[in-house]
């Protein structure tokens, strides 16, 4: 399954993170747009912010590319980087944990996640 796939090699991507940068707030594979079936990876840490998303979008980008092959590749159609207060994330927060499975239609302040992988979920403030 390209799924599990997937997962097994963002956990890689999220001790890379983790080792390099710190704590992550939530890192997670959602799939949230009906029309194209594809996946979102989504990054939330301490710290992100205006001045360092670029530099975290980049480097979720590279790892990535370098863990996951052609066809998984083409399964991802963004990348999402956020800082911790945005609402969707700190929502995510309280309603998952680390390792749960979105199996259905789950609303999350209007967004609606078809499915998902939640990698990391925790506050760390």
């Amino acid at each position: 399954m390209v799924e599990q796939k997937i997962t097994l090699a963002l956990k890689k991507i999220l001790e890379q993170i983790t080792s390099e940068r710190s704590d992550v707030s939530l890192f997670a594979l959602l799939k949230m747009d009906e029309l194209t079936e594809k996946w979102t990876v989504v990054l939330s840490a301490p710290w992100i912010n205006d001045a360092t998303r670029d530099e975290a979008f980049y480097r979720v980008r590279d790892l990535l590319l370098a863990n996951l092959s052609r066809d998984e590749l083409q399964t991802i159609a963004r990348i999402g980087i956020f800082e911790e207060k945005e609402h969707l994330i700190e929502l995510l927060i309280e309603r998952y944990r680390t390792d749960d499975y979105i199996a259905s239609d789950e609303k999350v302040n209007g967004n609606l996640i078809h499915e998902g992988y939640i990698l990391a979920a925790k506050r760390t403030q």
